[in-house]
């Protein structure tokens, strides 16, 4: 039986243990180790072995026990920048470096930690991070990319961004436990481990206030001085502008079209959306593809009717949602249009419906293998019923032509085909939309 200064013993012992784990990482020696050499490879500054050789007691810094363990302290590992590209650039897009001039963003350009993004009015852009998730910014969005990096030695990804006025959505892949993942408002922290959600801040939710809606996953939403609002899959939060975040509010339900098949032939395009109750106002959001990266043109009004000015002939995706009493948008339906400018000499074109699929591409999926994906249209949820069920594309857009109408399901995930030519796949979520008759 312990003593009760051997158990306050161990009891001790235990607690430095679990604190040391919180600032320390640890790494297993390995053959022809040294600490000069660690210093080099994984510190910040190179003479910080005279750190690591007190903290583990080391006799001789040129001699390590392989297998043996060495406590190395967070705040010393050497951090590498991570760099984004956008992807998608509609409209009027801007990017500053530091204190630089704002210039114009283009397409496929990279993108560092502590550039600066803004859109103008009925303007859109999206940004791809490494590992294949990916920031949409709305009209009138101002971010900061914070934080866009790595660890050396653990891996660990920390990215953060600062929404300054606006709205953003983003797509999450997956992190490990120690991964960052914040969108950062004046009002809120909005933390995820993989998930789908927007945030907005600024005038559509009222001055100070920030909104967060989950449409895959959950996300912890957290003000300056409070816990922590775990807010789950199709349920919104507000906060006002001390950071006083609300109970979880069940996000509206899609709306619909009420002529789904219409052909949009007239000087303007016109949608006609059932009513819903409880609703403040409808949104409308049209992109060229299905996944809707490349958001062109987008309406928020009060009434079931939203009207577009003229757009080129072709097809083209809506995405229809509803916005409740307290500013939270509610879930939505994607349905696929044609515009048919019949004046016009492509009129014949314009008949032919194409519809555009992209997606993300995920950097890390494919290490030491070839990447490819695979890509599955269904007409359940479950995808057991494949329209088309197509492996081994390389590049992340697909076009097909003249669906059937209807409501469709699909998905594209990342298969990874290593040297065994043992055939694996990155899980990914299903998404769906309507052609209409």
């Amino acid at each position: 039986m312990l003593t009760f200064a051997a158990a306050m013993s161990v009891a001790y012992s235990a607690q430095a243990q679990s604190e040391r784990a919180k600032t320390t990482v640890d790494y297993t020696v390995r053959v022809n180790d040294t600490l000069y050499d660690l210093s080099a490879y994984y510190l910040t500054d190179i003479g910080s072995w005279t750190i690591l050789k007190k903290l583990n007691r080391v006799s001789d810094p040129k001699h390590l026990q392989p297998d043996s363990t060495l406590h190395i302290p967070l705040a010393l590992l050497k951090q590498s920048l991570l760099a984004a590209r956008a992807i998608a650039v509609s409209g009027t897009v801007e990017r500053t470096s530091g204190p630089g001039p704002f210039l114009p963003l283009s397409f496929d350009a990279a993108l560092i930690e502590g550039d600066k993004v803004c859109t103008g009015p009925n303007s859109f852009a999206t940004i791809q991070l490494s590992d294949g998730s990916h920031v949409t910014l709305h009209a009138n969005t101002t971010i900061l990319i914070k934080h866009l990096r790595a660890t050396v030695l653990t891996g660990v990804v920390d990215r953060q961004f600062e929404l300054k006025q606006g709205e953003v959505e983003t797509k999450v892949t997956p992190l490990k436990p120690q991964d960052r993942y914040n969108i950062i408002s004046p009002s809120l922290i909005a933390g995820v481990r993989g998930t789908e959600f927007r945030v907005v801040y600024g005038d559509n939710v009222g001055v100070g206030n920030t909104t967060v809606e989950v449409l895959e996953g959950k996300v912890a939403a957290q003000g300056p001085d409070a816990p922590p609002v775990l807010v789950p899959q199709q349920f919104g939060v507000i906060s006002d502008s001390a950071g006083n975040v609300s109970a979880p509010i069940q996000m509206l339900p899609a709306p619909s079209l009420t002529e789904p098949g219409r052909v949009q032939d007239g000087l303007q395009i016109v949608f006609e959306i059932a009513a819903m109750p409880e609703t403040r106002a409808y949104r409308a959001a049209i992109a060229t593809d299905a996944g809707f990266l490349h958001i062109v043109n987008e309406a928020r009004v009060e009434g079931p009717r939203a009207i577009f000015d003229d757009m080129p002939s072709g097809n083209y995706f809506v995405r229809l949602s509803a916005i409740d009493s307290h500013g939270i948008e509610g879930l939505s339906q994607i349905y696929s249009f044609r515009r048919a400018r019949l004046s016009e000499a492509s009129a014949a074109a314009a008949r032919t419906a194409n519809f555009e699929f992209r997606w993300t591409e995920d950097a890390h999926a494919g290490a030491g293998a070839q990447r490819t994906y695979h890509f599955v249209l269904a007409t359940d949820l479950q995808l057991h019923d494949p329209v088309l069920d197509q492996t081994a594309l390389t590049g992340t857009r697909l076009v097909l032509s003249d669906l059937k109408p209807g409501k469709y399901f699909w998905s594209v995930a990342a298969a990874l085909s290593p040297s065994n030519n043992e055939s694996r796949e990155k899980p990914a979520s299903i998404r769906s939309f309507t052609v209409g008759q």
